[in-house]
Parts: C-alpha cells; sequence; structure tokens
C-alpha cells in the first residue's frame, strides 16, 4: 500500500512519495526531532508479515551504515512502527545517472570524473567488508554541484574483512544458488551461480562505464535468457572511436569473463581512471596504434631518442650482463628491470612540486635494494617529466622491461600515492592500485608500494630482502619534509643549495634524531661543502652525520657510500671499498656507489674491475651525462684512446653545454694526437667554462705540440694561480712532465699528494705521466699514496 501524506511512522512524517523498487517504497520525510527532511524506506505491507523480507531489510540498514563515505548515500536509522519496518537515509537531491547518459553518452572526460569517483566509493565498500551486487545507473544520483552518490544497498552481501575471519561471509541471507541483482549488470559467473565477491561489481561497474561512454549496454537481448546468453558468450562491442584508448582499455579490462583477467580490486579501476584524467593512460589491451603519453613538459632535457640510440651505439656498451634480460614465465616475460617515472604532482600546489618529485626519488631508492631488479636512477628518469613520449619509446630508450608512473597528492596532513606497472613490450597495463595514509606514515607507505610492485613482478626475495623493504618506521611530517626539501636544495649542485641543505637537514634532525636517511643526507652535504680532502672540522662533522645514520640503520646503503667517500679522500682504500661494497650490497641500483667503486677500482690498477662498474652505473643511469663521461674517462685512463673519444662525444650529443666532456675529449685528442681537434674543442670549452681553468689544457696542448715557449709562458701562469690555490699542483705536474722537466714535475706531485688532491688518485694511470714511470721516484709516490706496486707492474 501506498502511505498517504501526513502518516507518521517513529520519529518521521511522511511528505510524500519518492520511488518503489523490489525492496520496498521510499518516501520524502521529515525528521520531526531534528527538522531536517530524509527518504524512508519502508517495507512493503504485503510482505511486513515475512520474516525473511523484515530480516533482508535490517540486513540492507546494518550493511550500509558500516558506510561513511562522501560518494556513498548515509544511513541514519533503522526502526519499526505500526508492524512496518523502515530505514531513515540521507535524501540526496539530483539527477539519476541513467537519465543524464541518454542514448549519446557522456564526454569521455565526464565519464574519466564518475568513473573514478564511483570506483572510489566501491572500493571503500569493499575495504569495509561490503559487496553492493546491484551496481547499475539507475542505482546512481548526480547532484546539483557534481558529485556522485551510490543508493541502494538493498541486496548488498558482507563479505569477510581481514580482522573478521570467516564467520561474518556466511551472513548473507540470500538463499545459496539464487541470482540476484539486474539482469544487464550481471557478471557472467553469477549467471553461472557462483556467489557475488568483489570482481562483480567490478565487472558492473564496467557495464556503467561502457554506458556512460557509449549511451548502450554492452551486452542485449530481447528477452533475459538471450541477455544472459550474450553476456556469457559474446564479445564485447567495440566502443566509439571519440573514446579514448585509455579509457577504453580500463572498460576492456573491467569487462573481461574471465574473473582472473580482470581488475582484482575496485582501487585499481580508480587509479587507472585518475591516471586518465591525468594523461598518463593505460595502453589499449586490443591492437589499436598507440598514443603518445601526455604528461606536460615537451622534451627531455638531453635530445631525442635517435640520440640515445647512437650513444649505444657509439659505446657499444657490453651490458648483456649487466642489464637483466626479461625472464620468461609461462607465456609472459617477467619484469627484471625497472625505470620509476617522475610522480605527478596531483596537490594542485605549484609548491609542492618537490615533494612529488622526492617521493619519486625515495621510491627509486626503495626498489634499489632488490637484488634481482636493477633500477633506472634518478637522474635519467627526470629527464622525463611531463614529456609526450609513448611508454615503448621510453622504455626502449632506458633499456628496461617495465615502467612505473603515477601521481602523488598531499593534502594537510594525509598523503595519496596512485602508481600503476606497465610493460614495455606490449605497454599493458599489468597493475595499478591507490595508497593513502597520514603524512607520519609516509615511509610505511613507501614501502608499502614497493612491496607490491615487487609482488606484481613475481620477484622471489630472500627473507633479508623482504625485511630490507619492509623496514620502515614513523617520521615526524615536519622532519620529513624539511629532510626532502634539503635533498632538493643540494640537487641544485652550488654553495648556495649545499649550504641552504645543511640548515634544512640539521633542523630536520634536531626535529626527529631517529630518522636515518636524514643523517646520511647531512653526512653528505657537510661532506660535500668541507670542500677538501683533508682531515677539516667539516669532514668530522660529516663523519659524526654518517656515523649516526649508520647507527639508526646499518643497511642505509646511502649512508655507506658517502662513508666509502669519505674513506677514499683520506686515501684510506680499504675502508673506502669495504663501504662502497656494503653500500652496493644494501643497494644493488646504487648509481653513485657503483660510480665512486669505479674511481676506486681504477686508482688501484684494477682496471677490468673498474669497467664492470663504470658500464653496470651506464646501465643504472644511463641518460646521467655523469655516467657517460665517467666511461669516457674509464677508457682515457686505460689507455684505450678511441673508445674515450667516442664515449666523450656521445656525453656531448646528450649534453651539448657540458664543460667537462669538451675538456675530457680535448685530453683525449692531445693523447692521439689530433692537435686541430683538440685545439677546436679547447676553443669550445674556454667559451663554456666558468672558472679560469683553461690554462692547464692549453699549456698541454702547446707542451704536446712542441709549442715550447707558449707552454712555458702558460706554464708560469698555472704555476702562480696553482700556489695561491686557484688550479692543482697536480696540473703542473702534467705539463711538466709533457715539457721533459722531469725533476720540477715530481716536485710539484709532491706537493699534490701532501695536498692529498683529488686528482692525485689517478696518479698510476694518468697518459700525462707515463714518462715518469721509469723514475725511482715513482714507486715511493705510489706508496704514499697507497696504490700497491704490483699494480704499477702490470701497467706498465
Amino acid at each position: 500500500m501506498t502511505l498517504a501524506s501526513g502518516t507518521r511512522l517513529g520519529a518521521y512524517e511522511i511528505l510524500g512519495p519518492l520511488g518503489a523498487g523490489g525492496m520496498g517504497e521510499v518516501y520524502r520525510a521529515r525528521d520531526l526531532r531534528l527538522g531536517r527532511e530524509v527518504a524512508l524506506k519502508v517495507l512493503p505491507a504485503e510482505a511486513a508479515g515475512i520474516e525473511s523480507a523484515r530480516r533482508r531489510l535490517l540486513r540492507e540498514a546494518q550493511t550500509a551504515s558500516r558506510l561513511n563515505h562522501p560518494s556513498i548515500c548515509t544511513i541514519h536509522e533503522v526502526g519499526e512502527s505500526e508492524g512496518l519496518a523502515y530505514i531513515a537515509m540521507e535524501r540526496v537531491e539530483g539527477t539519476p545517472l541513467h537519465l543524464l547518459v541518454g542514448s549519446r553518452g557522456l564526454p569521455a572526460e565526464t565519464v574519466v570524473r564518475y568513473g573514478a569517483l564511483l570506483a572510489d566509493a566501491v572500493a571503500y565498500a569493499h575495504g569495509q567488508g561490503v559487496i553492493h551486487r546491484d551496481l547499475k545507473c539507475s542505482n546512481v544520483v548526480i547532484t546539483q554541484d557534481g558529485r556522485v552518490k551510490v543508493l541502494d544497498f538493498g541486496i548488498a552481501k558482507t563479505i569477510a574483512t581481514p580482522d573478521e575471519g570467516d564467520a561474518v561471509a556466511t551472513q548473507s541471507i540470500t538463499r545459496q544458488g539464487a541470482i540476484v541483482g539486474t539482469p544487464a549488470y550481471l557478471a557472467p559467473e553469477i549467471l553461472r551461480g557462483q556467489p557475488a565477491d568483489p570482481g562483480t561489481d567490478i565487472w558492473s561497474l564496467g557495464v556503467m562505464l561502457y554506458e556512460m561512454a557509449s549511451g548502450e549496454r554492452p551486452f542485449r537481448g530481447t528477452t533475459e535468457v538471450e541477455l544472459g546468453s550474450s553476456i556469457l558468450h559474446d564479445p564485447l562491442g567495440p566502443l566509439p572511436a571519440r573514446v579514448p584508448d585509455g579509457l577504453a582499455s580500463i572498460v576492456e579490462r573491467c569487462l573481461e569473463k574471465d574473473p582472473a583477467r580482470r581488475y582484482r580490486q575496485a582501487s585499481e579501476v580508480r587509479a587507472s581512471l585518475e591516471a586518465v584524467a591525468a594523461g598518463n593512460a593505460p595502453g589499449r589491451r586490443r591492437s589499436s596504434p598507440t598514443r603518445a603519453r601526455t604528461v606536460g613538459r615537451s622534451v627531455w632535457l638531453w635530445g631525442g631518442a635517435a640520440t640515445i640510440l647512437a650513444l649505444a651505439a657509439i659505446l657499444a656498451f657490453d651490458v648483456a650482463g649487466i642489464r637483466k634480460r626479461a625472464v620468461p614465465q609461462g607465456d609472459r616475460v617477467r619484469i627484471a628491470s625497472l625505470a620509476v617515472l617522475p610522480l605527478e604532482n596531483f596537490s594542485r600546489d605549484p609548491e609542492q612540486e618537490y615533494f612529488a618529485d622526492s617521493m619519486t626519488e625515495e621510491l627509486i631508492a626503495t626498489l634499489a635494494q632488490v637484488e634481482q631488479l636493477r633500477v633506472i636512477s634518478r637522474t635519467s628518469v627526470m629527464g622525463f617529466k611531463r614529456t609526450t613520449k609513448s611508454i615503448p619509446e621510453i622504455g626502449r630508450t632506458l633499456g628496461v622491461d617495465g615502467i612505473v608512473e603515477g601521481s602523488v597528492r598531499r593534502s594537510g596532513g594525509r598523503v595519496r600515492i596512485t602508481a600503476q606497472l606497465i610493460r614495455v613490450a606490449s605497454d599493458e597495463h599489468v597493475w595499478a592500485r591507490t595508497y593513502e595514509r597520514d603524512l607520519s606514515d609516509v615511509l610505511a607507505l613507501q614501502q608499502e608500494v614497493a612491496e607490491a610492485i615487487v609482488g606484481e613482478m613475481r620477484l622471489h626475495l630472500s627473507n633479508r630482502q623482504r625485511q630490507k623493504i619492509a623496514r620502515a618506521a614513523s617520521v615526524s611530517p615536519k622532519a620529513y619534509d624539511l629532510y626532502l626539501r634539503g635533498i632538493e636544495a643540494y640537487r641544485r649542485w652550488d654553495r648556495r643549495g649545499l649550504r641552504a641543505a645543511q640548515e634544512l637537514l640539521t633542523e630536520a634532525v634536531a626535529i626527529d634524531s631517529t630518522y636515518a636517511p636524514a643523517w646520511a643526507a647531512l653526512g653528505y652535504v657537510l661532506y660535500m661543502e668541507s670542500g677538501s680532502w683533508v682531515a677539516t672540522a667539516g669532514l668530522d662533522r660529516a663523519r659524526r652525520a654518517v656515523d649516526r645514520a649508520l647507527a639508526l640503520d646499518p643497511d642505509l646503503g646511502e649512508a655507506h657510500a658517502v662513508k666509502g667517500s669519505m674513506a677514499r679522500s683520506v686515501w684510506d682504500w680499504a675502508g673506502a671499498e669495504r663501504e662502497y661494497r656494503r653500500a652496493i650490497e644494501a643497494a644493488p641500483s646504487h648509481f653513485e656507489a657503483h660510480h665512486s667503486y669505479s674511481h676506486l677500482l681504477m686508482s688501484q690498477g684494477r682496471v677490468d674491475e673498474s669497467l664492470r662498474e663504470s658500464r653496470l652505473a651506464v646501465a643504472l643511469d644511463p641518460l646521467n651525462t655523469s655516467a657517460t663521461l665517467h666511461l669516457g674517462w674509464h677508457y682515457f685512463m686505460a689507455g684505450e684512446t678511441s673508445k674515450a673519444i667516442s664515449a666523450y662525444l656521445a656525453t656531448i650529443r646528450l649534453d651539448p653545454s657540458f664543460g667537462q666532456a669538451y675538456m675530457q675529449l680535448a685530453w683525449a685528442y692531445v693523447v692521439a694526437g689530433r692537435f686541430g681537434e683538440a685545439d677546436e674543442t679547447y676553443r669550445k670549452y674556454a667559451d663554456l667554462s666558468q672558472e679560469p681553468d683553461t690554462l692547464a689544457l692549453s699549456a698541454l696542448i702547446a707542451a704536446r705540440r712542441g709549442r715550447t715557449k707558449d707552454a712555458s709562458r702558460t706554464l708560469s701562469a698555472l704555476m702562480e694561480g696553482a700556489r695561491r690555490g686557484d688550479f692543482a699542483s697536480f696540473d703542473v705536474a702534467a705539463v711538466l712532465a709533457s715539457l721533459d722537466r722531469n725533476d720540477e714535475a715530481f716536485r710539484w706531485l709532491e706537493r699534490s699528494v701532501e695536498k692529498r688532491e683529488p686528482a692525485a688518485e689517478s696518479l698510476l694511470l694518468d697518459p700525462f705521466l707515463k714518462s715518469l714511470h721509469a723514475d725511482p721516484r715513482f714507486p715511493a709516490l705510489l706508496r704514499r699514496v697507497g696504490i700497491p706496486l704490483k699494480a704499477a707492474s702490470s701497467t706498465t
């Protein structure tokens, strides 16, 4: 029966009918206690005496009252009056979604926005242990201000949540085998009599997305039998051409007939839709042209893919044993190498850009701890910030099997990370998920994302590796923010940035003295700021900061790498090697550890081992000009001048403004006797150089060309500057050796060793000093530096 206006049910006065459904009649009513209008669902009178119906209504109230989400209709109260059971709920004013969709569907951006809100509501409900089981466009209202509201959990089924065990799972009052729901939205497994689970809601969500995008439902039939047959057997019809590939891919995956091939969680649907909204659309699962990935900025910093391919050809990197090839796994290919692209800043605040970049770096650092995975370092991936290049292009450029991309949103004290994993070879969206925590739990959030990525790649980790990745502690949000700002400051690589970083990091450890990475970063900044390789107060402070970091976290790779460089600065070669090895063991993809270790090995005459580490550094950071420059330096010191020239030229192609590359290329041309090219390269270097450090190179070119007067005149100015501390004594010695003034050369080398100049590390292999090797004074210098004499004999 229909209740008349003015009828009272408990504390509610009926104002008029709103609608009716299989589970009851719905009225507009006034809450006389609170003076607000509500929607009142009343069990039909003819069913009032049926105990199962009453129980179902109570179950609806109990189920829906657990849900507190802005896109889910709120339940206020459940009650009984005059023999009628009722539910009082939020009255939602707006337009039912199916009326807005019409026959042509909605614009793609609207579909994506509504779909993401719906997926978020469904993900929340699933997280509370609730399946809707009747998701459809007529059960969704769009409010006047554009919000989404999901209605009618009347046939929802309660499922077990992780902390409730299996007991709750048996509480559905639907009899076993009954088909419940609206036929056009039913998943194939429901038609086969299987129980509802989160995957069935994801199917229904896919039907809604298809309907919103096209104006039609994906499967049709003149009878329910024909409709059911179409759902079970017919292929999915194509969406209109106006539907973007990324959105179409999501719909197709939601509507996979095999539940195992669908998204596993509604949060993955939400994450994929958010990625489409950001322009990071997953690739089509069916054959179609791959569209360019758009994230904003037009090109990366150093040039196009052709340059990188040229780099690979010129350097002829032999990284077959370094770049772990994708490993077959059944009919798929396991991802063994990975690049994390810069996370998009979804905070709508340009001031938070540093936070998104820093979260990218932290995620890279966490994944770098996995021994079975090669992870591209920060420098190379940051060049793809807001790139228009497609995922396959990026993957080929970086030489990886998989790409992680996503976004980060910081709002108040909360952080949300949306991440997705894409297989490069097929441009296939493998996995997507959204994570959200308080800022104080941001470390655990990073670890959770990293663990999920590693798990999705099916890497078999040892217990120790799992413990390393899972190790996360809370951190003061203020201290963490200062730490990230400190990292951003020293990335400017200038004196001002180092000083700002020192202040920020010092404040960070004062606020939270238990956060090891902040101590390690502070140690690095103090070490860099000390500006000297001899024992100084700054170096002592740096050492104390790093020791504090390692006391808090003995396996912190960054701290071991810094400690290795500090040991190297005082020529403690054994200690430096020990620390570099520990850094690499803790974080196998730590670029700087491999780079620095290569330098150490080269100084000891261990050429083959140095080459291995140098190649590893390039594989980990292929677009980092420091990596490619170092490879050229290795070849130059090893006497392979032609390979050095090729590496330097390739580095210049990456960055035509990189002065150091021109300087070292000129060195190589001089040694090769290509003096015309050396002169030309010197002029380019002089034009780029901001420091008066071109004298040494000018003197070397003149000395090697036999222009003794020019070389001597320049050498005098060089010596005067070296006495003031403007130039290295080592450079003066190299020019003197090239002029066959060996006695003077040894005196200046003595000065260089006494001052522990960084260049003195190269004493053994520097090509400009080879004429001194036969002199008895040379082994004595090697001993002072700590270079084993057997290394000297193996290089002569």
